[in-house]
């Protein structure tokens, strides 16, 4: 790689600008937050999975929560959620990557979505 950038400089700023390629972001910090969970290794005896949940401000991107669980729930996702907002505020819209059928009611009626946070789960 270093003898190619040798023999290929880059540019020096002159040409076309580098396209963004970002489907859409949000207008304003606490616009949109983006969760989702990492099935992380087995630990301990008996050995159990750890998951990794995490909570993203999509035009910052900062990681505004994480934390490991012992389950990858909608109650365990509501402390990870509660972490978010009791340090950055409550977001307009929250997007979760995949909700089981079972937990999206669950996600729906959390105390913070009175707050006017909406929820969104892809697909």
């Amino acid at each position: 790689m270093q003898r190619w950038f040798r023999n290929n400089p880059l540019p020096d700023g002159e040409g076309s600008p580098a396209k963004d390629r970002r489907a859409f972001e949000a207008a304003r910090v606490n616009g949109i937050w983006q969760a989702d969970t990492l099935h992380g290794p087995y630990v301990g005896t008996p050995a159990r999975r750890a998951y990794l949940q995490a909570v993203i401000d999509d035009k910052s991107r900062k990681v505004v929560a994480a934390r490991f669980v012992a389950r990858d729930d909608a109650p365990a996702f509501q402390g990870t959620l509660r972490a978010a907002v009791a340090s950055h505020g409550i977001p307009e819209k929250l997007f979760v990557d995949y909700a089981a059928e079972s937990a999206k009611p669950q996600i729906r009626t959390m105390p913070l979505a009175e707050a006017q946070m909406v929820p969104v789960f892809a697909a």
